[in-house]
């Protein structure tokens, strides 16, 4: 991608008002794809000499769009294609056992609607910030505490992105205060720490 061309974006919805909505809002720091459906948006991705950088996915889409079965096989099917992709999910299905479940999933961040498109734009560019460390490998050494893929059932590969916006190095440093340890972060200032 050339330094001065815009991130890529796949938005998947099958709500035309949230897609022409976000596409305005989100188009002047991304290069915008829509899609309304997982299998169009499979189809999308399969003609596309790049898969995008990041999609923002719908849990609820046709042909059952008041489950989640759609939204949790679209986030592997992208994953499958382009392991690199980082997938927020953007869903007024926004119960605690389907934000787990997508983050499992790996997708990198649950976001419930509605959601204020500045916020989310945020959001997007701390993933893609994350996607760019991760890919380019500099400083980048993620030892995610392990309890965290216990507990929380979080990918090793997206609880850095969950837990710690933009942060370059995690490690968990093992000390525990009343209990609860903490993971140190460099690219904050040296030694900042942020409880658990």
């Amino acid at each position: 991608m050339p330094d001065n061309a815009k991130p890529s974006l796949l938005i998947v919805d099958d709500d035309p008002l949230i897609t022409e909505t976000l596409s305005y809002a989100l188009g002047k720091d991304f290069e915008v794809m829509v899609s309304d459906s997982r299998q169009h948006a499979v189809s999308l991705l399969r003609q596309l000499d790049e898969a995008p950088q990041l999609a923002l996915v719908d849990l609820g889409l046709p042909p059952a769009p008041h489950r989640p079965d759609e939204g949790f096989q679209l986030i592997s099917d992208l994953l499958a294609h382009s392991p690199a992709m980082k997938i927020l999910v953007l869903s007024g299905q926004n119960d605690a056992a389907n934000a787990r479940h997508a983050r499992t999933l790996g997708a990198a961040e649950f976001v419930a609607k509605p959601c204020d498109p500045e916020n989310l734009k945020k959001i997007l560019l701390h993933a893609l910030q994350f996607r760019a460390a991760e890919i380019s490998g500099e400083g980048i050494a993620l030892d995610i505490v392990p309890r965290f893929e216990a507990q929380e059932n979080v990918s090793r590969r997206t609880a850095g992105l969950h837990y710690w916006e933009g942060a370059v190095k995690a490690r968990d440093t093992g000390g525990s205060e009343a209990g609860q340890g903490y993971v140190e972060l460099t690219g904050y200032g040296e030694g900042s720490r942020s409880p658990l």
